[in-house]
């Protein structure tokens, strides 16, 4: 589906929604990169987590006593 004029389009559905009641704040680039680059980085860490988490599991020492 194409839509000749996204703008206009997009500004219908809001205004229509804030005839509703509903109130919508406009986010800043610098706040929506944030949040993606936070999803992305989420993403990565679990990533890095999972694929190194049976290298640490896999080990388990015995504790040496020492004496006193």
């Amino acid at each position: 589906m194409r839509y000749p004029n996204i703008v206009e389009l997009i500004l219908a559905i809001r205004k229509r929604q804030e005839s509703k009641g509903l109130r919508f704040k406009w986010l800043s680039f610098r706040d929506i990169a944030k949040k993606v680059q936070e999803i992305y980085d989420g993403k990565k860490l679990d990533g890095y987590a999972n694929a190194t988490a049976s290298i640490f599991q896999a080990f388990s020492p015995t504790p040496a006593f020492l004496p006193h």
